[in-house]
């Protein structure tokens, strides 16, 4: 399960691009196709300091081949890079999860759809509940077990950034004109924003273009879905993207091996974190595996299904021949201090596998299961 490693340095990029926490870009390979990237998180405080998880893009490389191993649907990250001046941009690439015809409509604009209120309370409500109670509005109940499986990958890598703008529905226009609006599915900043850097100027008519598509993201982000004419049969939940706030990307070498030599750590690590989508309709905010736990009695027969379907079909061997292999053609081509670790490997080798037991004992508990 080797990643590939992609020179984009002489691919076209879109003339605009997002600044913020990390740089993304819309690219296009020399075959037409278009893909998304964007390097780890970055952000430097009033103060000046500088708060930098360099390895994060390894995370979404690696979330996409665990998802894969489970049988999850997953989109495709790879590692790119691209020579600017006298720099290396290094990140993860994606190929854009919609065709012409089609749109990208965000977990957030489904539910304040159904939900107004949720403009106001998105970060305090975002539960599965609610999403639910959403999917039925729209007439996708039959992808609650996907959003479930999202769920599960997420507590397996300790992903805590599944927010309602990184889960979607993919669908195309009644009237078949579809808007690949290249989205930005960050909540801090639009790809789509006026304000955002031109990287060159325009020419007239992409001047224009890029006003038609501000314009349309506008319409989208007031979730104002029904006059948008989506085709609800033809949609389609998107493969699971967007899972790079996990797998411990936050720690450098130092921090990951105090882990490693000590268990009470790392099981502190393991339990304390926190998903941004909770099971419960209210309450206190709940851990990963706390969650595993509502899942399993909230949603039995979900849970069932992923455990003898998924779970149980993946082992600590495959886990550690994927990460043997995801970094082996990386080496000589991005900077060395960008590779994977021998330390990291161990840790995310460690982190994953107990927390698959940790979850395998839980749904034991309350699920009954072959």
């Amino acid at each position: 399960m080797k990643a590939k490693i992609i020179d984009i340095s002489d691919w076209a990029e879109l003339p605009f691009s997002t600044e913020g926490r990390r740089d993304k870009r819309i690219v296009q390979s020399p075959k037409g196709i278009t893909y998304y990237f964007k390097t780890s998180f970055k952000k430097t405080s009033s103060d000046g300091q500088i708060r930098e998880y360099r390895h994060e893009f390894w995370s979404e490389v690696i979330a996409y081949r665990i998802a894969s191993l489970l049988g999850f649907n997953a989109l495709l990250y790879d590692v790119a890079y691209r020579k600017e001046d006298d720099e290396t941009l290094v990140g993860c690439i994606s190929p854009s999860m919609i065709s012409e015809g089609q749109s990208l409509i965000s977990g957030y604009d489904l539910i304040t759809d159904f939900s107004p209120t949720f403009k106001e309370t998105y970060k305090m409500d975002h539960r599965l509940p609610l999403i639910c109670k959403t999917l039925e509005y729209h007439k996708l109940s039959e992808y609650r077990h996907k959003i479930i499986e999202c769920l599960v990958l997420d507590a397996i890598i300790g992903n805590t950034d599944r927010h309602s703008e990184n889960w979607a529905i993919i669908s195309r226009y009644e009237d078949g004109k579809g808007n690949d609006s290249y989205k930005d599915k960050s909540r801090n900043s639009s790809s789509l924003d006026p304000n955002d850097k031109i990287k060159k100027p325009l020419k007239k008519k992409e001047e224009e273009n890029l006003v038609s598509l501000v314009k349309t993201e506008r319409v989208a982000r007031e979730g104002n879905i029904p006059n948008r004419k989506w085709d609800r049969q033809h949609a389609r939940l998107a493969p699971i993207y967007d899972s790079g706030s996990s797998l411990g990307r936050e720690y450098q070498d130092d921090k990951l091996k105090e882990m490693l030599e000590k268990d009470a750590a790392l099981d502190k690590y393991i339990k304390g974190g926190h998903p941004d989508i909770q099971i419960k309709e209210g309450g206190t905010r709940r851990t990963f595996l706390e969650c595993i736990e509502d899942l399993c009695q909230d949603y039995r027969d979900d849970m069932k299904c992923i455990f003898e379907q998924n779970i149980s079909q993946i082992d600590s061997k495959q886990i550690d021949e994927m990460l043997e292999a995801v970094d082996q053609d990386a080496k000589g081509i991005i900077p060395m201090e960008l590779c994977l670790s021998s330390t990291r490997k161990s840790f995310i080798s460690r982190l994953v596998n107990k927390r698959i037991e940790y979850i395998k004992d839980i749904i034991r508990t309350y699920v009954p299961v072959s």
